[in-house]
C-alpha cells in the first residue's frame, strides 16, 4: 500500500511534533484564553476587534492541534507499514539500504554535519576521527577553503546584478530615447482592445485565425533568436504573445527586444495554438502604450512581505492573483447584496456621516471641527441611529450600505474606517432577520461561487439553506450536558455549574448570564462549524 509522502518522517521530526502539540495544548492554550479574557474586558463584544482577533487565533490554534495530531497517527501508522512491506518484499541481502525518504534524511543530516565541520579545524592524521566526521562524510576540498570560494561566489553575483538605483536609472535612459526619438509611450493615450486574454481562452474556436487587438502588461519574457515569446496581463488573466522579426517592422521588433517587465503593450494580430497546444496571439503590431519605471518584484517569489502588500496594494494585485479575486468578490458580493435587498422591497438610503453626537454603538469616535458652525462633530460609528428615525417616519424597510469610522486599535483585518450594511423591517422580529441573513449568505455563495459548499480554515461548510438555530442555552448543554435553564436567575448554582465543567471564571462577573455566556464562550463556540444562529443571549452581554 502505497503511503502518503506527508507522513514518511524521522524519528527526530515526530518528536519535533509531539513537543509542539504538548506546547500547543499547554503554554499556548492557555495564553490563547487569556488574550480573550483581557479583549471581553474591553466591552461591547460585537464590535470588539481584539476579540474578534483573539477568537481567530483560537481557531487557528485548534486547527494546528487537530493537523499535528493527525500527522502524528497517520505517521506511527507509516512507519510500521513501511516496515512491514519491508521485510515482506525484500530481500535479506538488501535490507541494510535505507528507502528512499529515509536516505534523503541520512542525506540530510550529513549535509549538516559537513556544514559544521567547516567551521571547526581540520584534525590531525594523530587525531582520531569520529563517526560523523568520517572521511566519507568530509568533502574533499579543506574546510577553509569551501567557504572563501562561496563568499566569492556571492561577491561575484553581487558584482554581476545590477542595483535597484541602476535599474531605475537604466528604465529612465530607456523612456527618454523613446522621447528623444518622437516614440514618447505616453503620447498614445487611447488603444481600441477588440478581446481580453480569458475571451479568448475560454473560446478559443471563435477567435481562431482572426485579427484581434489585445492589451496588458509585460510579465515574463523569452526571446529566442528571432522570435520573442511574452505573457501579457489583463484584468481577466494571462496570454501568450508570438512576436516574430518577419511578422511586424524592423523598427518594432528592434523596440520590442527592449521592453521591460512590466511595461504595458497593446498588440495586433491572430489567435493561434503553438506546437505544444498553448493559445497564444501571432502578433502583426505592437505598441508601447507605457512605460514601467520600477521593476516588479522577483516573479517566483512574489510578493510576501505582508506589511508592503498592505502599503502597495497595487504592486500586490499585479503580482498576487489572489488578491484580485478577493476585491472582485467583494465587488460582486456587495452588488447582490443590493439586489436581494432591493428585490424583498427595501429602499437604501444615504445617511449623514457628520454627527452633532456619537451613538448607536459602543465606540471611540473620531472628532473633526465644523467651522461654519464652530461646534466639535463626530464621524459616525453607526448607522443605526438614522436608519431607525426613517422607520419611525414610514419607511418600512430600510438599509444602508455605508462607511463607518472608529478610532480605536487596527490590525491586518480591522480598520478605523470600514463598510457595514445595517437594515431594518417593520412588522417582523428576529425569525425574520434570520430569513434575510441566511438568503444573503447562502444566496451569494451560491451566485458567486457556484455552490454552497466551502473550506474555512480546513473545514468544510456548507451553506446550504436551512441553517441550525438554537438557542445559547440549548447550544451549551448539547455540548457540556450543562444545563442552565434548570437554575434559570440562581447566580450562586450557574457560576458552580459552569465551574464544574471547566470554565474559568475568573475576573468575571458572578451572574447567571455572564456563566452562561462564558460556558458557551470557553466550551461551545469553537465546536461549532456550520453555519448556526445562536439566539437568546442573556442580558448581562447584550449591549442594546
Amino acid at each position: 500500500m502505497a503511503i502518503d509522502s506527508r507522513y514518511k518522517m524521522s524519528q527526530e521530526r515526530l518528536d519535533t511534533l509531539k513537543e509542539e502539540l504538548h506546547y500547543l495544548e499547554t503554554t499556548r492554550e492557555k495564553e490563547v484564553a487569556e488574550l480573550i479574557k483581557e479583549a471581553r474586558s474591553f466591552g461591547d463584544l460585537s464590535e470588539n476587534s481584539e476579540y474578534d482577533e483573539a477568537k481567530t487565533e483560537q481557531g487557528k490554534l485548534y486547527s494546528r492541534i487537530a493537523e499535528i495530531t493527525d500527522l502524528i497517527e497517520k505517521a506511527a501508522c507509516a512507519c510500521s507499514m513501511s516496515t512491514r512491506t519491508w521485510k515482506r518484499s525484500t530481500p535479506s541481502s538488501a535490507r541494510r539500504r535505507p528507502t528512499p525518504w529515509k536516505a534523503a534524511f541520512r542525506m540530510t543530516v550529513r549535509s549538516a554535519l559537513r556544514s559544521r565541520v567547516t567551521k571547526s579545524v581540520r584534525p590531525s592524521r594523530s587525531q582520531p576521527r569520529s563517526a560523523s566526521c568520517s572521511s566519507r562524510s568530509l568533502p574533499s576540498k579543506t574546510k577553509t577553503e569551501e567557504p572563501i570560494m562561496n563568499e566569492e561566489r556571492k561577491n561575484q553575483q553581487a558584482a554581476a546584478e545590477p542595483s535597484l538605483s541602476e535599474i531605475l536609472q537604466i528604465r529612465r535612459d530607456k523612456l527618454k530615447a523613446l522621447q528623444d526619438a518622437g516614440r514618447d509611450p505616453f503620447v498614445q493615450t487611447r488603444f481600441e482592445r477588440s478581446a481580453y486574454s480569458a475571451d479568448i481562452k475560454n473560446d478559443f474556436d471563435a477567435y481562431d485565425g482572426k485579427t484581434l487587438q489585445a492589451a496588458g502588461r509585460i510579465m515574463s519574457k523569452r526571446g529566442m533568436g528571432k522570435a520573442i515569446f511574452c505573457d501579457i496581463q489583463d484584468d481577466r488573466g494571462q496570454i501568450q504573445l508570438y512576436v516574430r522579426k518577419d511578422a511586424v517592422t524592423e523598427q518594432e521588433f528592434a523596440d520590442f527586444r527592449k521592453y521591460d517587465i512590466g511595461d504595458i503593450i497593446g498588440v495586433s494580430g491572430y489567435a493561434f495554438k503553438t506546437k505544444t497546444g498553448e493559445i497564444s496571439i501571432h502578433v502583426q503590431q505592437v505598441t508601447l502604450l507605457s512605460k514601467s519605471l520600477r521593476p516588479l518584484p522577483e516573479k517566483f517569489h512574489g510578493m510576501t512581505n505582508t506589511e508592503l502588500r498592505y502599503r502597495q496594494r497595487y504592486v500586490d494585485l499585479i503580482m498576487n492573483p489572489e488578491s484580485k479575486r478577493n476585491f472582485q468578490i467583494r465587488s460582486q458580493f456587495v452588488a447582490y447584496l443590493r439586489r436581494y435587498l432591493d428585490g424583498l422591497g427595501f429602499m437604501e438610503v444615504e445617511t449623514p456621516v457628520l454627527s452633532p453626537i456619537a451613538g448607536g454603538a459602543t465606540a471611540r469616535p473620531f472628532i473633526t471641527h465644523h467651522n461654519t458652525l464652530d461646534i466639535d462633530m463626530y464621524m459616525r460609528i453607526a448607522t443605526e441611529l438614522h436608519l431607525k428615525r426613517l422607520i419611525v417616519g414610514g419607511i418600512e424597510r430600510v438599509y444602508e450600505v455605508g462607511r463607518i469610522f472608529r478610532n480605536e486599535g487596527m490590525d491586518t483585518k480591522h480598520n478605523p474606517e470600514f463598510t457595514t450594511c445595517e437594515l431594518y423591517q417593520a412588522y417582523t422580529n428576529l425569525d425574520g432577520m434570520m430569513d434575510i441573513l441566511e438568503g444573503i449568505l447562502s444566496g451569494a455563495a451560491k451566485e458567486i461561487l457556484g455552490t454552497y459548499q466551502l473550506q474555512w480554515l480546513g473545514h468544510d461548510v456548507d451553506l446550504t439553506p436551512s441553517w441550525r438555530r438554537v438557542t445559547m442555552a440549548d447550544a451549551v448543554k448539547d455540548v457540556t450536558g450543562a444545563d442552565f435553564m434548570a437554575i434559570l436567575g440562581d447566580a450562586d448554582a450557574a457560576v458552580a455549574l459552569a465551574k464544574s465543567v471547566g470554565v474559568d471564571m475568573e475576573n468575571v462577573a458572578h451572574t447567571w448570564g455572564n456563566a452562561l455566556y462564558e460556558t458557551f464562550d470557553q466550551k461551545v463556540e469553537s465546536t461549532l462549524i456550520q453555519p448556526t444562529f445562536i439566539t437568546m443571549y442573556p442580558v448581562e452581554v447584550s449591549p442594546l
